[in-house]
């Protein structure tokens, strides 16, 4: 803030208070003995000491100036934990050696301060490949699921399938998956700032063994299929279907 217009507004405050405590002086009565008045001897202010009343002023500016940026920064905390959320991504091993990633199971757990909403999820087969390149997949979706009430309070976790609802079957009978590069993608709604829809994606890559199991599910970036997911995305809408 300027100077001049700090001593403007300290000038308003300090008038306008010392008109309220303003009073009048009663008149001396006259005596008959002459009273002697000793000099008074008045001293100019330094020019560097700025008047009390300022002082006070300028004090209860930078008090007011304080609690406006503590307030400021609470609201700032609260916004950024809100679009922030700490969405914990797990991935379990498969549990059926005949179908490894249907039988995967990808948790996602909310670790934040703030419960969110409107959560809806589903697992993005980005490069899925059964056989020896026999059948492949990409960009597909196929279920979209929900936790109860669509809200995911704190320290709470849901289950999001990696399925294409049928065993992967050809001419030559069952295929056992042989690359799997997935993203588990969750939109949701941060309280409480509900306005605002955040989409994560978490991308896992299968590994496999020399038999050619599904021993881990390591965690990759997911920067590389999201142009891919926006694409998807879109011709899945001109289809009727909304996320």
């Amino acid at each position: 803030m300027n100077r001049s217009v700090k001593y403007f507004i300290c000038s308003i405050f300090n008038s306008l208070s010392m008109s309220q405590k303003r009073k009048k002086k009663p008149t001396p009565q006259s005596t008959s003995e002459p009273t002697i008045q000793s000099p008074r001897i008045s001293q100019p202010p330094t020019p560097s000491s700025p008047p009390v009343g300022r002082i006070g002023c300028f004090e209860r500016l930078k008090q007011a100036s304080g609690y406006i940026g503590i307030t400021l920064g609470l609201l700032g905390l609260i916004s950024w934990l809100a679009v922030y959320p700490r969405l914990t991504p797990n991935a379990s091993l498969p549990t059926d050696t005949e179908d490894e990633l249907s039988s995967s199971r990808f948790t996602i757990t909310n670790d934040g301060y703030m419960r969110i909403t409107d959560v809806k999820a589903t697992c993005f087969m980005w490069r899925v490949q059964y056989g020896k390149a026999v059948i492949t997949i990409n960009d597909g979706m196929y279920v979209i699921v929900s936790p109860p009430q669509h809200t995911l309070s704190v320290s709470e976790g849901f289950t999001i399938p990696c399925t294409q609802g049928a065993p992967i079957e050809s001419t030559l009978g069952p295929q056992p998956v042989t690359q799997a590069d997935i993203g588990i993608v969750i939109y949701y709604r941060p309280w409480p700032l509900v306005f605002l829809r955040s989409r994560r994606i978490f991308r896992f890559v299968a590994r496999f063994d020399e038999r050619g199991h599904i021993v881990a599910w390591d965690k990759q970036p997911a920067y590389t299929m999201e142009r891919d997911f926006d694409h998807a995305i879109k011709e899945w809408e001109s289809q009727g279907q909304r996320f």
